[in-house]
């Protein structure tokens, strides 16, 4: 039996939309013998999406012998059509192989709904024709398992995050007032309305159409790389929200944390920094079993929420999440959910 994972050639560009699947691709290729296929990625034109899908995909394919039986995983969702999706697996159906889906994002929960399959019946019935689904977590199983998904599933747990930094955890007590917020601000109109006061030092990092708009308590320091952001993450915590306002992550970006593993979250404790979430979301389960931080329902007041973390508790949650970095740096939640998924191909 042979492993393959196909997935498309991505550009370069300052933000993380790309590096979850980049580190997956070098983790299987890496620590779990996969043969990495890449197909031309797709433009926008009725020519490529309507004339070339067969073409494009039957040339990679071609002399990658994917052989019946063999292990194929892929990244959902591809982003270049839904025929392409679909005759994609038509090919793979007929070759004979086990085919794996691993989810980065359901679009039909953070946006109004899917380009490709429309609303989240749409997405699982193109999910079903997978033998097996790699999901987030248990509330995003669930809710697949609700709608009708027939495939065999694991969760991830968490996104591994790679980056070769080899400090020690420097994170500790004398940070415990310290906050950063990184990831797309223009989803993120909260900071607008965020006062921080009592000492608090907050962060900011990303893209944004207009800096006037973050709130003047908070530092703006720009958008970088994700190689120079893990450079420069390393202590206090790390705030993972969404949406305009501060009683809870609000609209479709924010509700969808009810469901998914954020990457910025991945990119905070791959720092050794413990979290702040929303008490109601998906990773706080996963905060509180590990003791990696604080799960609040608001965030109106932080610093009447840090105030209740006392210095030997932010020292413990720090340890604790240097831990996990370490799992993070070397993609063992990316091994563990993929080792099961094969598992259950049988």
């Amino acid at each position: 039996m042979n492993k393959f994972l196909i997935d498309v050639f991505r550009g370069k560009s300052n933000n993380a939309d790309n590096k979850p699947k980049t580190d997956i691709n070098r983790i299987l290729k890496e620590k779990e013998n996969f043969n990495l296929i890449y197909i031309k990625k797709f433009k926008k034109g009725k020519i490529d999406r309507n004339f070339l899908v067969k073409y494009r995909i039957n040339k990679a394919l071609k002399g990658n012998v994917i052989q019946k039986d063999d292990v194929v995983l892929v990244h959902y969702p591809f982003y270049s059509g839904r025929k392409f999706e679909e005759y994609l697996v038509d090919v793979l159906d007929k070759i004979g192989a086990k085919k794996i889906a691993l989810i980065h994002d359901l679009d039909s929960l953070r946006f109004d709904k899917s380009l490709v399959f429309g609303d989240i019946n749409g997405e699982v019935g193109y999910l079903n024709k997978y033998d097996v689904v790699i999901s987030h977590n248990p509330s995003m199983t669930k809710l697949l398992i609700d709608k009708g998904l027939r495939s065999k599933i694991v969760n991830i747990g968490l996104f591994d995050y790679l980056n070769d930094d080899k400090k020690t955890n420097s994170n500790g007590y004398l940070y415990k007032n310290r906050i950063t917020f990184a990831g797309n601000l223009n989803k993120s109109p909260f900071l607008g309305k965020l006062n921080v006061y009592d000492g608090i030092k907050f962060d900011v990092f990303g893209n944004i159409n207009d800096p006037s708009s973050i709130n003047k308590t908070l530092t703006y320091n720009g958008s970088v790389s994700p190689k120079v952001l893990s450079q420069k993450l390393g202590k206090g915590y790390g705030l993972v929200w969404d949406g305009e306002s501060l009683e809870k992550p609000s609209g479709m970006i924010g509700n969808y944390l009810l469901y998914n593993n954020p990457y910025k979250a991945s990119s905070y404790l791959s720092a050794g920094m413990p979290l702040i979430v929303w008490d109601k979301s998906a990773i706080s389960k996963f905060v509180k079993e590990n003791n990696i931080g604080i799960s609040v329902s608001n965030i109106k007041d932080l610093s009447k929420e840090l105030s209740l973390v006392s210095a030997d508790e932010f020292n413990e949650m720090c340890k604790n999440a240097f831990e996990v970095s370490k799992s993070l740096k070397n993609g063992l939640y990316t091994i563990s959910a993929v080792d099961s998924a094969i598992d259950k191909l049988g």
